[in-house]
């Protein structure tokens, strides 16, 4: 009897061991992953399966970043390596998409060797909506 071998690749989000979803803040906060960033890592996963590629989440809470009002303090921005990638712009115009509107994403740094996506909840936008946002198209 012939025995047929079946290869799937599975395509996932995978996280730099060094990256923190949990902070405690140098008052004694303790910060987590908020719900928009929950949802970051949820449109991560949908795109890596839609580019056949994994990606890799460099940055959460923890890092130095722009200030106190930082989305990456706040658990809503996320930083996704992309030296790995072949069209590093594909991959942001994919997420773009499974994003929706209440969220930004794009290649910052490009060329450089700090080239990575940010991505996080838009500026001025609350995640969740206290109601479901009526959008336009």
């Amino acid at each position: 009897m012939e025995t047929l071998s079946l290869l799937i690749m599975v395509y996932c989000v995978r996280v730099k061991p060094t990256v923190l979803f949990t902070r405690v803040m140098p008052d004694g906060e303790i910060r987590n992953l908020a719900p928009g960033g929950i949802a970051l890592l949820s449109a991560l996963d949908l795109t890596a399966k839609e580019i056949k590629h994994d990606l890799t989440v460099t940055a959460a809470l923890d890092g130095n970043h722009s200030g106190p009002d930082d989305p990456h303090l706040h658990g809503n921005a996320l930083d996704v390596r992309t030296h790995d990638l072949d069209n590093p712009q594909h991959a942001v115009e994919t997420l773009i998409v499974q994003l929706g509107p209440l969220f930004y994403a794009f290649l910052e740094d490009p060329g450089t060797d700090n080239e990575h996506i940010h991505c996080q909840v838009k500026k001025g936008t609350v995640y969740p909506p206290a109601t479901s946002p009526t959008i336009e198209t």
